[in-house]
């Protein structure tokens, strides 16, 4: 892209001569002499010292003009600075925020409710950026099923522990998580001790029945035999 001020090749010489121009020689006024073979040192010894002579073309033409802005060009204005630099600053939260969010939900499935929401900024360029966000995620036990609420708080602590730089909340979610499964381990092990002491009792019942089972089987045979 080009910058405009920056390019002379088409803009008039600084003393007001075109580019490519010669410049013609011109003679000392009071001089008949031709200064074209010489115009450095055109000017008569008898002349009067250059503090006394009148001003020549020479000296006229060597002064240079006011200094002037380049064409196009732009003075830097503090403010617009500073409204650029939070603009920058609002677009880069509002990915991180957005980036955050996301990697809750995903890793989150089907326990989380709903979508992210988001709070909101208006920068100076008048755009909304968002700069807070949260996700509702269930993190209540499976009723009666030890096993299933083990498996959904860890899909939990995993959705909470997502993000690279889990936030205080996400940290405080995710050791409730932590607190929910171990209620469920201690649970499920109280179930299934359940579950074996009514099996023990249960085979201890059939053992006892088929005991006494046999015993009467073998005294009723005896009896048979006496009167045979």
């Amino acid at each position: 892209m080009a910058e405009i001020g920056t390019t002379y090749s088409n803009l008039p010489s600084l003393f007001g001569v075109p580019k490519n121009e010669t410049i013609l020689p011109f003679k000392v006024p009071g001089s008949s002499q031709d200064n074209s073979s010489n115009p450095v040192s055109s000017v008569d010894n008898s002349s009067p010292s250059p503090a006394n002579s009148p001003t020549t073309p020479s000296s006229q033409g060597s002064s240079s003009p006011p200094s002037k802005p380049f064409f196009g060009s732009k003075q830097s204005n503090p403010s617009d600075s500073k409204e650029n630099s939070e603009i920058q600053q609002l677009k880069k939260t509002d990915q991180n925020v957005r980036d955050h969010e996301a990697a809750h939900v995903a890793a989150g499935g089907t326990y989380v409710k709903g979508g992210a929401t988001f709070q909101f900024k208006t920068g100076p360029d008048g755009k909304q950026y968002a700069v807070a966000g949260e996700v509702d995620i269930d993190t209540s036990p499976v009723a009666n099923d030890p096993e299933a609420t083990i498996r959904k708080m860890e899909s939990v602590k995993r959705a909470a522990l997502a993000p690279a730089d889990p936030s205080s909340q996400d940290q405080s979610v995710a050791v409730q998580a932590s607190e929910e499964a171990t209620k469920a381990q201690f649970d499920l092990i109280q179930l299934q001790s359940q579950k074996n002491s009514s099996k023990n009792i249960q085979t201890n019942a059939v053992q006892s029945y088929n005991n006494i089972q046999t015993a009467t089987s073998g005294s009723l045979g005896s009896r048979i035999n006496q009167f045979a």
